[in-house]
């Protein structure tokens, strides 16, 4: 599986990241997949990790 289908495919499943992707290929000239995925994807990873760490806390 190639950056491109990926990023397609992280597109089918969540359209939310559609602007920010035309956003990138606008200001990019092109997909460069470390960035987007470095400015758009990653922060929300964290987020829910984060999520899922202080949620396991409470549990113990």
């Amino acid at each position: 599986m190639k950056y491109n289908d990926v990023v397609a495919e992280l597109l089918n499943i969540f359209p939310s990241y559609q602007s920010a992707y035309k956003e990138h290929i606008e200001y990019n000239g092109e997909l460069l997949p470390h960035v987007f995925f470095g400015e758009t994807v990653n922060e929300d990873i964290m987020r829910l990790l984060n999520d899922r760490n202080h949620n396991q806390e409470k549990l113990m």
